[in-house]
């Protein structure tokens, strides 16, 4: 989680499910080897969202410096843990930090903001700031990569909210078992998705602990993606519409991209 709503409860879902990350969310088909072969081409890397360290970790595993930033306390203290446990701490820096305002000493050849990440930033106010704040923390050739879904129009019109399953059972290490189930809600008015999620705990067939927490996110199209990083002072290198570099067309469901520095300062995009 990268940008702190005003809604304290959206804020707290990613630090009071830290702890089950990985197990809830078990990212794209071959993000983490896209990411680590991209971050191979660089000498400093930056990634925005690092979480629990799915990505990060691989990265420095294969040689790269990276510096990891997220606004999650519980989150950071995971990957703490797994750096310190692989013997990382050479390669790894971490940070806590809101995209659109973060301030680092260093600059970077690659920032890198995966599995969909930019879908907390709501605003265009807060798009713009996110992405001139990483622009002033790139090398004059540095580049930025992330990836979102394809928005479906015809799924989002007809779409009708229900509650499904998010993941296979999840066994604790107590022997408690969780259910994590979702329901989302798409305006296709405004581009905003609001998921409702509600945790449930048991023992045996017996429901101890029952969370719930709302998260909203907001969806790009392809053309509003181009002309918010040209307008942001990026020139566009490739587009992908999945992790094996398929081209991206109406049958994608993903969106990779890859942006350069232009050379044109947007500084004042806002």
């Amino acid at each position: 989680m990268l940008v702190k709503d005003l809604n304290d409860r959206q804020y707290d879902y990613w630090n009071e499910t830290a702890p089950l990350y990985d197990l809830i969310y078990e990212g794209m088909e071959g993000d983490v080897e896209f990411y680590v072969n991209e971050a191979r081409k660089a000498n400093k890397v930056l990634e925005i969202g690092c979480g629990t360290g799915r990505i990060t970790v691989p990265i420095a595993e294969h040689g790269v410096d990276i510096t990891g930033i997220d606004t999650s306390d519980a989150m950071l203290h995971i990957i703490q843990k797994k750096i310190e446990e692989k013997g990382l701490r050479e390669k790894i820096k971490l940070f806590k930090g809101d995209m659109r305002y973060f301030l680092l000493p260093d600059k970077f050849d690659l920032c890198i903001i995966p599995y969909r990440t930019m879908f907390v930033l709501i605003t265009l106010e807060d798009q713009k700031r996110a992405l001139l704040n990483i622009r002033r923390h790139l090398e004059p050739n540095g580049k930025i990569i992330f990836d979102v879904f394809l928005p479906d129009l015809k799924r989002i019109l007809n779409y009708l909210p229900r509650w499904r399953l998010k993941t296979k059972k999840i066994v604790k290490p107590s022997g408690e078992t969780l259910r994590v189930y979702v329901k989302s809600k798409y305006d296709a008015f405004d581009q905003i998705i609001d998921d409702h999620y509600i945790i449930k705990t048991l023992k045996g067939n017996i429901q101890t602990q029952k969370r719930e927490y709302k998260l909203r996110f907001r969806y790009y199209f392809r053309f509003e993606l181009r002309n918010l990083l040209e307008n942001c002072g990026y020139q566009i290198v490739e587009t992908y519409g999945d992790f094996t570099r398929s081209p991206l067309d109406e049958n994608s469901e993903n969106m990779v991209w890859i942006a350069q520095l232009s050379g044109h300062s947007r500084d004042n995009a806002l």
